[in-house]
């Protein structure tokens, strides 16, 4: 049976301890077997998800591809006429093989080559976001695909003039790191079909969606190991600014403020208010005259967009009915 201290005696011991005369010794518990120790010291290792990537490098890549969402996002709504949002869903490492079946059967992938690069890498568009692109590239409105197919020869050309417009923001992304300079080197349709490296070798997979409305397609980006090797030590979270902000360069202005000018825009004009019965509403006939509650000189107020913006007076312009706008409300200029 173990001793029972006093009060002096602990009292005693806790003095001699804060005074550093006495040391504790961290030693195992007692009872355990060699089977329990040895388990204590290992540390459990995946071979099939090795961390060759570190948390910090992953962290700089979502922040590179953040950037470059944001610039492929402007090219898109430039392009598609429509207001697209973006965001980076994903940074992960993964196995090509796990990569591939994480894909669509079949899809939009293409294959991108750079000299600065050991390997080439991929970039697929899921069917989603393909098909939206091209139908509004065609002219149309833009809705969910019926059903996912392979793309003919003249979708195909449209598409990959839209890819190789999207590269041209993927170089300016990497830009903090190393100047790179990706073409296109092929598309595919079949996961399957498109071998860049062994299916075991370790690949960081990004992955973008794309909103426009109802609308949600994605975009996702597989990245070689043997690719990054050489740049991963300059991947580091002080040689990559945060919150880049995107680029616009002349054209794209005066692309997007064209598109702006030429949308339209509803307006309407109230002439004015008329209260009545029930009973003169269901004796109402053709040619009887109701009385409003504006005279002849009020200004008229002009609806636009759903706000009263601006007064105007009524009149007629080579015999069509039109509008004077006589005053401009304060904050609407």
């Amino acid at each position: 049976m173990a001793e029972i201290l006093s009060q002096s005696e602990i009292d005693e011991l806790l003095e001699q301890f804060q005074q550093g005369a006495i040391e504790i010794d961290q030693a195992e518990p007692e009872g355990l077997s060699g089977d329990e120790r040895l388990q204590k010291s290992v540390v459990v290792y995946d071979f099939r998800h090795p961390n060759r990537v570190t948390r910090e490098q992953i962290r700089t890549l979502r922040v590179i591809h953040e950037t470059f969402a944001k610039q492929v996002e402007s090219y898109l709504s430039t392009r598609l006429r429509t207001l697209i949002s973006s965001k980076v869903e994903a940074a992960d490492q993964v196995t090509y093989s796990e990569f591939q079946l994480s894909l669509s059967d079949p899809s939009c992938i293409c294959v991108i080559g750079a000299e600065e690069f050991k390997s080439d890498f991929v970039i697929e568009l899921n069917p989603t976001l393909t098909f939206f692109a091209v139908d509004k590239l065609f002219g149309g409105v833009g809705g969910p695909p019926s059903e996912f197919r392979e793309l003919s020869l003249i979708e195909q050309r449209v598409v990959r003039r839209l890819v190789e417009g999207i590269l041209k923001y993927y170089d300016e992304a990497w830009k903090p790191v190393c100047d790179i300079h990706c073409k296109l080197k092929a598309m595919q349709s079949r996961p399957s079909l498109t071998q860049v490296i062994a299916p075991g070798e370790t690949v960081v997979a990004v992955s973008i969606g794309f909103t426009a409305g109802d609308i949600a397609g994605g975009l996702n980006i597989c990245l070689p190991y043997i690719m990054l090797e050489d740049l991963l030590p300059n991947m580091s979270a002080g040689k990559v600014a945060f919150g880049t902000r995107v680029k616009r360069d002349k054209q794209t202005r005066e692309a997007i403020e064209r598109n702006i000018r030429s949308t339209p825009i509803p307006v309407q004009v109230q002439l004015g208010e008329a209260k009545i019965t029930l009973r003169d509403l269901l004796e109402l006939q053709e040619g009887d005259v109701l009385v409003l509650d504006t005279h002849v000189d009020d200004p008229l107020p002009l609806d636009i967009g759903g706000e009263v913006r601006a007064y105007g007076k009524p009149g007629l312009r080579r015999r069509t009915v039109a509008v004077r706008v006589e005053q401009v409300l304060e904050g609407n200029e």
